[in-house]
Parts: structure tokens; C-alpha cells; sequence
């Protein structure tokens, strides 16, 4: 399913950049709505979008970022954002949100822990003691 976004209620300097084309920042805001579970940004949920995009990222790291770091959704950006609308929706209730993000937290573990595994050297002694 395609990810559909309405810009039209941001203000121009926020949603475009010089030449037209769609900023960085409204890019990152319009797919944190997938990661969010809430399909649009308003004043009486911008508080609950900022803290679901901001765990989401303590988790699995920024967003975006650039040659001197890791760049964080801010609140500013957020409020900046009132009036984005996608195709999110219904909003994702807050259990199942939070069951999504740990499950997808532990399964996202669990692969680096694999991927670190088959890294290492095997040895030979692969049995396990007995006890």
C-alpha cells in the first residue's frame, strides 16, 4: 500500500525547499507517521507525536542525520507540522503501538545478534559441559 500525504496546510517555507522540491523535515514527518501509528499531525496530538516519534528513535537511532551526526525530530518540528495528514490510519491505540515497537525492537536485536554470531571464528569446542 502506498504512504499518501497531505501538505497543503504547512506553511511554504517549512514544507518546500528553495526549489520546490519537498524539505527533509516534512519528508522525515510524513514516513514518522508510519513509525508513529498516527496518520496525522494536530494540535491535540502533537505532544503524543512527538513521544512516539522520539522513543521510536531512542530505539532504532534518528531518523535522519548528516555528516556531523544523528539529527532528532524536535518538538518544534512537530508543531511546525500541525495539518499534515496521511493515510495512516485509523490511529494505532496506544497498546498496540507499544506491542509493535517492542516487538519489532526484539526481532531487530535478535538479527544483529546473529549477524554478530556468524562473524566470529568457530572453535573447536562447540559442545555444551555437562553439569
Amino acid at each position: 500500500m502506498s504512504l499518501n500525504f497531505d501538505i497543503s496546510k504547512i506553511a511554504e517555507n517549512i514544507k518546500h525547499n528553495g526549489d520546490g522540491s519537498i524539505s527533509l523535515v516534512t519528508r522525515t514527518m510524513i514516513f514518522a507517521t508510519m513509525n508513529t501509528g498516527i496518520g496525522e499531525i494536530t494540535e491535540d496530538n502533537a505532544a503524543e507525536f512527538y513521544a512516539r516519534a522520539s522513543l521510536w528513535e531512542s530505539v532504532f537511532g534518528a531518523a535522519r542525520g548528516n555528516t556531523s551526526g544523528d539529527i532528532f525530530i524536535t518538538p518544534k518540528e512537530v508543531r511546525d507540522h500541525i495539518g499534515l495528514t496521511t493515510n495512516v490510519f485509523p490511529k494505532e491505540s496506544d497498546t498496540a503501538w507499544r506491542k509493535r515497537l517492542v516487538d519489532y525492537a526484539l526481532s531487530e536485536r535478535k538479527r544483529k545478534h546473529a549477524l554478530a554470531l556468524a562473524e566470529l571464528p568457530v572453535t573447536g569446542n562447540t559442545e555444551p559441559k555437562a553439569g
